[in-house]
Parts: structure tokens; C-alpha cells; sequence
């Protein structure tokens, strides 16, 4: 007979897949009691999963994501850095976070705040257009005039 046959060992990425879990959840300003909360899955698992004692299902990796506002993928870019993504990939995601925890008035005055704020600036009057501001009639007032002008007139 030969050597008995063995089976090809996996990488064990449950050590980096628990540090990387656990980086993008304090980043996004978060524990583990709301971490399992936003992912619905409990709060020992999470911690099991963050120390590398135990892996998770895609399922479960999936509702991690969601919890923190980010792609799947996300969760198994190890050693890659945290800059990932556009800045405004990077902000949607913190938002995505934050607005799992707020209540639907909360999230419809933060939408008119942000369209608000990320609107095109209006362009600067040109110079041949400028006028005084208006005063409290709305119309445009005139420029003061002084005493040499009344006494000309």
C-alpha cells in the first residue's frame, strides 16, 4: 500500500478575514453589538469570526457587508489598504452606515442637506450685471445720494 492520501490544505483565512472585519467595522465607527445588530447575526459569532476562531458563510459575509455599508468583496481585500474606491465611493459608504441607524426623517432632511451642499455653486454675476441688493420693498436700491448731488440738482 502507499502513503495514505491527504487532502490538499486550504489558506486558512479566517486570522485575516477577522482582522479585516474588525478594521472596517471600527472605521465606520461601529462595535460589535452594532455590527450584529445592523447584520443580524449575534454578537459571540461576530467576535468569534473577528479573532479568527471561526470563518462564516458567504451568507453570513454577505449580511456582515450590508451591515457595514460595504460590497462583499470588500470584506476579503486583505493587506490592500483602506483607500479603495473614489472619495465619493469612499463617503457613500460611511452614509450607508450611518443611515442604517436613522430613523426615515432623519434620512429624507440629510438627502435635502446633501443635495443642497453637493449643488453646483452658481456662477459670479458679471460685472455688468451687478446690482445693489434689494431692500426690503424687493427692489434693487439706489446708490445714496449725497450732499454735492442734491445740491446740484
Amino acid at each position: 500500500m502507499g502513503r495514505p492520501r491527504t487532502k490538499p490544505r486550504a489558506t486558512d483565512i479566517k486570522g485575516p478575514l477577522g482582522d479585516r472585519i474588525c478594521l472596517l467595522r471600527q472605521k465606520a465607527g461601529m462595535t460589535q453589538g452594532d455590527l450584529a445588530k445592523a447584520s443580524g447575526v449575534s454578537k459571540v459569532f461576530l467576535g468569534t469570526v473577528e479573532r479568527g476562531e471561526k470563518g462564516a458563510s458567504v451568507e453570513t459575509l454577505e449580511k456582515l457587508a450590508k451591515g457595514l455599508g460595504v460590497p462583499p468583496f470588500d470584506l476579503l481585500r486583505f493587506g490592500s489598504g483602506e483607500g479603495q474606491g473614489t472619495p465619493a465611493e469612499r463617503l457613500g459608504r460611511k452614509v450607508a452606515v450611518l443611515a442604517r441607524a436613522a430613523s426615515e426623517d432623519k434620512v429624507a432632511r440629510f438627502e435635502k442637506i446633501a443635495r443642497l451642499y453637493f449643488a453646483e455653486e452658481p456662477a459670479a454675476p458679471s460685472e455688468t450685471s451687478k446690482k445693489e441688493p434689494a431692500g426690503k420693498s424687493g427692489r434693487a436700491r439706489r446708490t445714496p445720494v449725497t450732499a454735492k448731488k442734491r445740491a446740484r440738482r
